[in-house]
């Protein structure tokens, strides 16, 4: 026994079908199923699934009818739209160039070009979020970026429309990286100078062991 899923190619009107659910033993079984149930799915895309109990009864499921939904925009509609706040620290921004930027070797407030700009972002709870923003280099908008959920973990969503100013917008912000040096993970010290932390840790003498036995 199979479930089916199916869904249209575009966006329905507002209260018309556009999803269902049904179990199924074939394809034909299952638009049978929503004929009697008086919806016509002929030219509808099917995804099949299998059901892991069979025991189940073929039958609907479940039918949603598409939600009353604003306009669909263009990037260039939400180039547009007035933020509700902005940003350049690099940290802000850091999934849209995730993979590619690390904000960390970036010094504070060193960034200067690179701009986030906030359109949605309402107030869930301490936790999550569900925010949509753009991205601009030197005032030019290049990407649109999404991220919800729990930390903005639970989806992301990068676009990019310009593929020359994003590359721009990558070495410009490359190029603020501090020096390595600076980024040592490590005590920097004077080899000539002995050290007791060098062999005594973790409660241990490293050398202990190996200096009392040959005094004897």
């Amino acid at each position: 026994m199979f479930s089916y899923r199916y869904f249209p190619g575009e966006e329905q009107p507002e209260g018309a079908p556009e999803l269902a659910f049904v179990l199924a033993e074939s394809e034909d079984h299952a638009k049978a199923l929503l004929h009697g149930e008086g919806l016509i799915v002929d030219g509808w895309q099917v995804d099949v699934g299998e059901v892991k109990n069979p025991d189940m009864h073929a039958h609907v499921m479940f039918i949603q009818d598409a939600p009353k939904r604003s306009r669909m925009r263009s990037a260039k509609d939400l180039y547009e739209e007035k933020s509700i706040r902005t940003s350049m620290d690099p940290w802000r921004f850091r999934t849209f160039f995730e993979g590619v930027v690390d904000e960390d070797r970036i010094p504070e407030e060193a960034n200067t070009r690179v701009e986030l700009r906030m359109l949605f972002d309402p107030y869930i709870d301490g936790e999550r979020c569900c925010e949509l923003y753009t991205m601009w280099f030197d005032g030019v908008p290049f990407g649109v970026g999404q991220e919800a959920g729990r930390g903005g973990r639970d989806h992301d969503a990068q676009y990019v429309t310009d593929v020359v100013r994003y590359k721009a917008a990558v070495a410009y912000l490359i190029s603020l990286y501090t020096v390595q040096d600076d980024l040592l993970p490590a005590t920097v010290i004077d080899a000539d100078t002995p050290m007791r932390d060098l062999t005594y840790f973790y409660c241990t003498d490293a050398f202990g062991d190996s200096e009392d036995s040959s005094k004897t």
